[in-house]
Formats: structure tokens, C-alpha cells, sequence
């Protein structure tokens, strides 16, 4: 993805941790009091902390969204770094309680947006942070002139 897919270039780093570029298969849904359609989309990048997901829908800043993560087995985690591909059965499903911090549109009427984790069970954090590890060894952090 390069600059000339989005129809902004004002990007403000606030970020605590750094961020790796990948394409994993992450759903979510949007938590409202009214059951929510679930979401099959893809990540653009991740943290410990948040991730960056595309998405057809523009979600609003603050909006709590349930998430669930597909992180690929270790196996897998050799194969080419930016695009992590394996099946879902194959997968460790992550579940992560987040909300929206900002959303970027994209050309086509798609959007990006950035999620802050609120809270991710323990045993799911062991993973996220075991796979972030794995998956960074050999990865460069995103910093602002990448986006």
C-alpha cells in the first residue's frame, strides 16, 4: 500500500510502541446494544498495544469494537513477513476488547483504521506478544515517512 491510496497525508505519530506492517485475518464487530454484523477484514500493521485494520465501513473515534485475531503458527512465521497467510483452523485466535482512535479514508470508499487495545485476556497477550517477537526478528518498525 503506497501514499497514493489514501486521500490524506497528515499523519501524527502518538505511538507508545512500534508498529510492524502485516496482513492478517482479523474479524470484529461493533459492541452496541443491538447485535452487530461481524466483519472479515484484513490488519496493515500491529503493536503490542493496537493494530491497523482496512475496512469497507467508516467506524467513529471512541467506538468499542470486539476483535478476534488470527496470529499463524509458528511454522508459518518464517514464510514471507508481510503477508502471513493461513487458514483460520490452522490459527491461535486472539480475542481483544479495543476502540477506535482514529480512522484514515482510503481511494475507493475504504477506510483504515486504528484501534487501542483495552483489554485482551492474559493467555491471549503471551500470544500476541510471542508472535510480535517471532514476527519482528527480522522486520523494520513503521515510522511516519512509511505510511
Amino acid at each position: 500500500m503506497g501514499a497514493e491510496d489514501y486521500t490524506s497525508d497528515v499523519i501524527v505519530e502518538k505511538r507508545k510502541f512500534p508498529r510492524k506492517p502485516l496482513n492478517l485475518i482479523v474479524h470484529f464487530h461493533v459492541i452496541s446494544s443491538k447485535p452487530g454484523e461481524e466483519m472479515h477484514e484484513s490488519t496493515e500493521n500491529i503493536s503490542a498495544c493496537g493494530l491497523a485494520f482496512r475496512c469497507g465501513q467508516k467506524l467513529e473515534k471512541g467506538q468499542k469494537i470486539m476483535i478476534t485475531l488470527y496470529l499463524p503458527p509458528k511454522e508459518k512465521r518464517n514464510d514471507d513477513k508481510k503477508n502471513l497467510v493461513c487458514q483460520e483452523e490452522e490459527c491461535a485466535e486472539v480475542k481483544i476488547f479495543a476502540h477506535v482512535i482514529w480512522n484514515m479514508p482510503m481511494v475507493g470508499g475504504r477506510f483504515i483504521h486504528g484501534v487501542e487495545f483495552i483489554s485482551v485476556d492474559l493467555k491471549d497477550k503471551k500470544l500476541i506478544d510471542e508472535f510480535l517477537y517471532d514476527y519482528s526478528m527480522n522486520l523494520p518498525n513503521i515510522t511516519q515517512a512509511d505510511q
